[in-house]
C-alpha cells in the first residue's frame, strides 16, 4: 500500500511539475494563438497603419526629420543661431519623450494628435544633433579647396557641405525611427483600445506572458524591417553620398 501510495504522489508531484514548466515556457510554444482583449492581429495592423503615411508617424516623420534637418543646418552653420538653440536642444533632449505622454494626453487627447507630438518631440532632437554633428565634421581641407576655386558660399554648401554630412542626417533618422516606435508603444499602453503596446500592457490582467512575449518579438520584428527598408532606400538613394 505504501509503494502505491509512494506511486500516486511522484505521479501528483510529476505532474505539478510539467504544469509549472509549461507556465513558465508558454511563450516558446506555437500559440501566437492567444487571443487577447485587442487581437494580435487587429494590434499588428493597427501600428502597422500607424508607422506608414497614413498613420502619425507618416504624418509627423517626414515634417520633424525637415524641420531637424534645417535647425540643425541652421545651428551648425550660423554661430549665433547655435549659441541661441543648442542650449535648449542640449536641455530638452534629456528630457524623454515618454515623461510627455501624460501631459500630450492632456492637452491633445487621446487620439492620434497626440501620438503625433510625442512621436515629433522623440525624432526631432537625433535629427539635429546628427546634422549638427555631419556639417561641424566635414573636411576643412574641402572647404579651403572649394574657396580657393572660387566657390560662393551656398555652392559650397550645397556641392562640399550637405554631401558631407549626408551620412550623418541619415544616421539621425534611423534613430529618430527607433525613437518614435518606443513613444507609439508606450503611447498605447496608457492611451489606446488597440495596438501591440496595448496587447502588452493588459496581458499582466490575465497573467499571460505568452501575450506579453509575442507582443514583444512582434514590436521587435517591425522595427527591424522598419530599419532594414529605411537602408535599402538609404543604399539605393544616397550610396553615392557614403550611405552603406
Amino acid at each position: 500500500r505504501s509503494g502505491c501510495e509512494d506511486t500516486g504522489k511522484r505521479c501528483a508531484d510529476m505532474g505539478a511539475a510539467s504544469c509549472h514548466l509549461e507556465s513558465r515556457f508558454a511563450f516558446l510554444s506555437p500559440g501566437i494563438s492567444a487571443r487577447s482583449p485587442g487581437d494580435l492581429e487587429r494590434s499588428f495592423f493597427s501600428d502597422f497603419r500607424r508607422y506608414t503615411g497614413r498613420g502619425c508617424l507618416g504624418e509627423s516623420g517626414t515634417c520633424t526629420e525637415g524641420l531637424g534637418f534645417r535647425r540643425g543646418i541652421c545651428c551648425s552653420c550660423f554661430p549665433w543661431a547655435g549659441r541661441i538653440f543648442e542650449p535648449f536642444l542640449n536641455f530638452f533632449r534629456f528630457v524623454p519623450a515618454i515623461g510627455f505622454i501624460t501631459l500630450f494626453l492632456l492637452w491633445f487627447g487621446v487620439g492620434e494628435t497626440s501620438k503625433v507630438a510625442l512621436i515629433f518631440y522623440a525624432v526631432i532632437f537625433p535629427v539635429m544633433v546628427n546634422t549638427i554633428a555631419g556639417v561641424r565634421s566635414v573636411d576643412t581641407a574641402l572647404l579651403e579647396a572649394a574657396e580657393s576655386l572660387g566657390a560662393r558660399r551656398a555652392k559650397t554648401f550645397f556641392t562640399v557641405i550637405l554631401p558631407s554630412a549626408v551620412p550623418h542626417i541619415f544616421t539621425g533618422i534611423r534613430l529618430g525611427l527607433g525613437s518614435a516606435i518606443i513613444c507609439i508603444a508606450a503611447a498605447e499602453m496608457l492611451a489606446a483600445s488597440e495596438g501591440v503596446g496595448y496587447l502588452i500592457y493588459t496581458s499582466r490582467l490575465y497573467y499571460r506572458t505568452d501575450w506579453i512575449f509575442t507582443g514583444i518579438f512582434t514590436l521587435g520584428l517591425m522595427g527591424l524591417a522598419a530599419d532594414k527598408l529605411l537602408r535599402i532606400l538609404g543604399k539605393r538613394f544616397l550610396s553615392r553620398f557614403g550611405v552603406r
